[in-house]
């Protein structure tokens, strides 16, 4: 027994590890793709205050190209300012990409607890996290959305926690409250919470908090 134990825990560390791995090669890539943004942006910009250039292959152009990787047409102020504008929308991207890398990295690393479990004994409102979220079959989701998960179990959790009163809620009671349960979106709310352990739900359909 106690070597199956140890042989866990060398499988467990070797497991974090490559997570760590991972993570470094994912920010180390995001940083790389932030700064080669960064340098296509303060180019294009010279390139929109320089648009009349009197060379043929101006500085600017020439590193612009070498960063983007591509050759680039001499044109007016105007072919800058739409290059610039689709930049502008990559780093957009690049922002909302590292931004989900970052998420995905803090998953790899939540602590081995359940969702009720990092909840418990605090009163500190936790919205359920992406990676929670998506822990839950699409069956169970259905096409209800995390942000509407998130505003049934603030309203639950201000009810119970906040406001400290015991016992359950009906639908009519929830309804009074702003939650609507009915139909499958309404349900889904439930069910999702439910599956993370965050809620009850009686057999007759009442709802409590986790503790």
């Amino acid at each position: 027994m106690l070597q199956r134990i140890n042989d866990i825990k060398k499988e467990y560390s070797s497991v974090v590890k490559e997570a760590q791995d991972i993570q470094k090669a994912q920010k180390e890539a995001v940083e790389y793709f932030q700064t080669q943004l960064a340098t296509t942006v303060s180019l294009l910009q010279k390139l929109q205050k320089n648009s009349n250039f009197p060379e043929e292959n101006p500085e600017e152009l020439r590193q612009l190209e070498e960063v983007l990787g591509l050759k680039l047409p001499i044109s007016a102020a105007s072919s800058a300012t739409e290059c610039s504008d689709l930049v502008e929308t990559d780093k957009q991207t690049a922002e909302q990409t590292t931004q989900k890398l970052l998420e995905a990295s803090q998953c790899a690393f939540e602590p081995e607890q359940s969702p009720a479990g990092r909840r418990r004994g605090t009163e500190e409102f936790k919205e359920v996290t992406d990676c929670e979220f998506e822990t839950i079959s699409e069956f169970k989701r259905g096409h209800v959305k995390l942000s509407d998960v998130n505003m049934a179990y603030r309203i639950l959790w201000r009810h119970f926690v906040e406001e400290k009163n015991s016992g359950t809620l009906d639908a009519i009671e929830m309804h009074k409250m702003g939650l609507r349960v009915a139909g499958k979106t309404g349900q889904a709310k439930l069910q999702v919470l439910k599956a993370l352990d965050l809620i009850k739900i009686s057999p007759k359909g009442l709802v409590s908090i986790s503790t």
